[in-house]
């Protein structure tokens, strides 16, 4: 697992919610409940992010930042 910060993280998150690029970062967000995906190069990146159990392949731009919801708590 690489580079997950948080505001407020509870391990189960931390276990289900992660990136496999160094390269990259994930930022997650208490007051709002967003994750932020980031590219901290001046080169595209390749990435795989796992959002609470789910994986996808993501393309970043250089220095991109995209946004993604978080799951909701039923």
């Amino acid at each position: 697992m690489y580079c997950l910060t948080t505001a407020h993280c509870k391990e189960s998150v931390e276990e289900e919610t992660f990136t496999s690029n160094p390269l990259t970062e994930l930022n997650g967000y208490e007051t709002n409940p967003m994750w932020a995906l980031v590219n901290n190069t001046n080169e595209p990146q390749e990435t795989v992010l796992t959002l609470f159990g789910k994986s996808e392949t993501i393309n970043l731009k250089p220095s991109e930042i995209r946004w993604f919801g978080v799951k909701d708590d039923e």
